[in-house]
């Protein structure tokens, strides 16, 4: 598992202790890895949207799912 260090204004120091404190998380790195996961699971349901909006457009995508999934990123 790797480390990162992220710079915080007070403000988001603040929030991000005041989820602790509101056991969001057991701790700062708990709270923002679930914030990570929270991101990344948005991104997922926006990029269906997307593809959902295609289809009612009929713009329509045809091949290998992988192949396809390469270009969109």
């Amino acid at each position: 598992m790797s480390t990162i260090s992220v710079p915080l204004s007070p403000e988001l120091e603040n929030e991000l202790d005041r989820l602790v404190e509101e056991e969001v998380g057991s701790s700062r790195a708990d709270v923002m890895r679930k914030g990570l996961k929270y991101l990344l699971r948005e991104e997922g349901f926006r990029r269906i949207r997307e593809a959902e909006e295609d289809i009612k457009a009929g713009r329509l995508y045809e091949g290998d799912i992988d192949e396809i999934v390469k270009h969109i990123r």
